[in-house]
């Protein structure tokens, strides 16, 4: 076996944990320093049987299904009095390079047997049964805290304790079983023993949630647990490289937040009447930072999925009034913290922002900045540059308003952190990009000056994207994020541009390889990663670079 064979795939023991592996000969680094043994695959590893709990768990769900018609789809009680189910998003969707597919069609350049491992082309499920998803109360369990432990951070939305109380309640009380099942199924994405049910816990979501949408009444398919589970199917999908069905699963969570004003603002002592199918009282203030919470995570996902694709946004011209997400410790103590609004936030600069806010405030700036480059209608010089000036002044704004709890390199650990400055920094590379490209189209006079200075700035961003990169001990979780993948994949490509010209062009090359590395290794588990890291080694080869 040839060594540049070996070294395209981690060793099996940093494989097994998950973590980034330097590949060296004959023993990794790691390996090395914690003495294990160090063997590397000769191949990607392929399918294997199902374990037995797995396909006990699936017989168990077949079971179910033929139940579904004992009674109506519960609900999730998320107050204390009344209903309110909870639930959000982060991900995103396709990306510079990657075409939008049809159902049925690899969004990836990958071996068939690796995109029939991601692609979902059954046919739609019957409804199942409102009862314990998976017939195993540990194995639900287990799924839920998974999602918690691992996606919380990408949808910090839920208040845990209600609704794992509501998994306990009648009926009646319960989340919707499309809600449970979605959110199951991300959860045993990261899962050992119960990966293998994630795509048959999907489909299941996907066949509740649609029957729910055929109800004559509609009064099963419009309300917060609905929002919340197309927005996590749409995120899902966009995880599986399945762009186009996520597109459409966002755009179902966008109208149906819209439908029930989520964009709007109330006050704990509003005694307007319960929308339909009722949020709970609104004088729970839990129960309204949810409906702020699945608000703003629709909306941070709407504003990067037009960013990264070029789709219109849906929400563009929504006039928001809600007032964005309060401190995750207020959330979980159910403490009534007040918070400006969107339009006011970046005016305010004694306002204190909670992580989620600070992912607000970076989508908007990232979606204004990527706006500039393909304006609606053609702005002349003055007009570009006034706003150019004013999204890079709300970005310094932004960034001196980053409390010290969640600056880096000190909470290099905190995903969202991690997440709020790689996205600021991949703004300040698309805002320059594009200056870069309105002034090598002009005849001003300070022309290679100002090209110059953009480069500069480019350069600058891209280093301080890498350094988050390699501060981060997990870096392979951070590139399940498809906007980081974006994120690396820009700056590689920044890297190789002019290389030849550059002076430090050793240094450049071994970046590139280390971004390279990364999305490869993300890429086992993550088709976007996997695409971007094919697309970056696919450009190293063509001029003449070995990955």
């Amino acid at each position: 076996m040839s060594a540049d064979h070996i070294q395209r795939f981690s060793c099996l023991a940093c494989r097994d944990k998950k973590q980034r592996c330097d590949r060296t000969l004959p023993k990794c680094s790691r390996c090395t320093k914690q003495g294990l043994d160090c063997a590397y695959p000769d191949k990607r590893k392929s399918a294997t049987g199902k374990r037995k709990q797995v396909r006990d768990l699936e017989a168990q769900l077949a079971r179910l299904e033929a139940r579904i018609n004992s009674s109506q789809p519960p609900r999730y009680d998320a107050s204390p009095q009344a209903e309110s189910p909870n639930i959000g998003n982060d991900s995103l969707l396709p990306l510079p390079g990657m075409e939008w597919e049809t159902e049925g069609q690899s969004p990836l350049t990958t071996a068939s047997q690796q995109a029939d491992s991601i692609r979902d082309t059954q046919p739609s499920e019957q409804v199942p049964s409102p009862d314990t998803i998976a017939g195993d109360p540990s194995m639900t369990s287990e799924m839920v805290n998974l999602y918690f432990e691992k996606m919380q951070h990408a949808t910090p939305m839920i208040h845990r304790s209600r609704y794992e109380e509501c998994l306990q309640s009648p009926e009646t009380k319960q989340p919707p079983m499309c809600l449970q099942y979605i959110m199951c199924a991300t959860g045993a994405e990261y899962g050992s023993t119960c990966q293998s049910a994630a795509m048959a816990l999907y489909r299941k979501a996907r066949a509740a949630a649609e029957a729910d949408e055929m109800d004559d009444e509609g009064k099963d398919a419009f309300d917060v647990a609905h929002v919340q589970t197309w927005l996590l199917m749409a995120n899902f999908e966009a995880r599986k490289g399945i762009f186009s069905r996520a597109a459409i699963s966002l755009a179902r969570s966008t109208r149906v937040a819209q439908m029930l004003n989520l964009y709007r603002e109330h006050k704990n002592d509003d005694m307007e009447s319960i929308p339909p199918r009722g949020f709970g009282s609104y004088q729970d203030w839990i129960t309204l930072e949810e409906r702020r919470r699945t608000w703003w995570c629709v909306y941070i996902s709407d504003l990067l999925i037009s960013a990264t694709s070029g789709l219109p946004s849906v929400l563009d011209a929504t006039p928001v009034l809600a007032s964005l997400p309060a401190s995750d410790e207020a959330f979980e103590s159910g403490h009534t913290e007040e918070t400006n609004t969107l339009r006011r936030a970046l005016r305010d600069h004694a306002q204190t922002f909670s992580p989620l806010a600070l992912r607000v405030l970076a989508a908007s700036l990232f979606y204004r900045a990527t706006q500039l480059s393909t304006p609606k209608e053609a702005l002349d010089d003055q007009s570009y540059w006034d706003k150019h000036q004013a999204i890079e002044n709300d970005l310094n704004a932004l960034h001196s308003m980053i409390p010290e709890s969640l600056r880096l390199p000190g909470s290099i650990e905190c995903q969202q952190c991690v997440f709020v400055h790689v996205l600021m920094q991949t703004t300040l590379l698309s805002l320059y990009k594009s200056a870069l490209q309105r002034v090598q189209g002009s005849n001003r006079n300070d022309m290679p000056y100002t090209a110059n200075q953009c480069c500069s700035r480019m350069l600058d961003a891209t280093s301080n994207i890498i350094k988050i990169f390699k501060a981060m001990d997990n870096v392979y979780m951070a590139l399940q994020n498809p906007i980081q993948d974006h994120a690396a994949y820009m700056a590689g490509l920044v890297l190789l541009s002019d290389l030849k010209s550059s002076d430090d062009q050793a240094s450049r090359i071994t970046d590139v390889k280390f971004l390279q590395g990364s999305l490869q290794d993300a890429g086992e588990t993550q088709p976007v990663a996997l695409s971007l890291g094919k697309q970056l080694e696919e450009k190293l080869a063509s001029m003449g670079i070995q990955g």
